[in-house]
């Protein structure tokens, strides 16, 4: 599939305003590429979550709306630029994750940076 140039200045303008201090995007080809991960595209992902310890808090598959917020934020920024059936090692820190909070009654205590071992079965 070939994402239009629009989709794609939309998906790294996106991205910029999630994390600034964290991406900087420096120069952008103004040519089509192929992608498998746009704004919107309907992604399913096989992942385990682990914690600091090394403990596994979750794990299955997902599917959601890629940047619309039905994941966390570290979701979004960790999965751009994937490819269908692709393998990726997130480390997400708690400000893109579930931050002070983290899950009251749940397995993620306050400030845990997560660590994901993700695949992209469709994209």
């Amino acid at each position: 599939m070939f994402c239009s140039l629009r989709v794609e200045l939309f998906c790294a303008r996106f991205i910029s305003e999630l994390v600034p201090c964290i991406f900087r995007l420096i120069d952008l080809e103004i040519i089509p590429f192929p992608c498998d991960i746009c704004f919107h595209t309907c992604l399913q992902v096989h992942y385990t979550g682990k914690l600091k310890d090394g403990q596994v808090f979750d794990s299955g598959d997902i599917s959601f709306a890629f940047g619309q917020g039905q994941v966390i934020k570290g979701w979004d920024q960790g999965l751009l630029g994937m490819r269908q059936g692709g393998e990726r090692k997130l480390v997400i820190p708690p400000e893109l994750a579930y931050g002070k909070a983290g899950t009251p009654g749940g397995p993620i205590p306050p400030d845990a940076t997560l660590y994901f071992d993700v695949k992209l079965i469709r994209a």
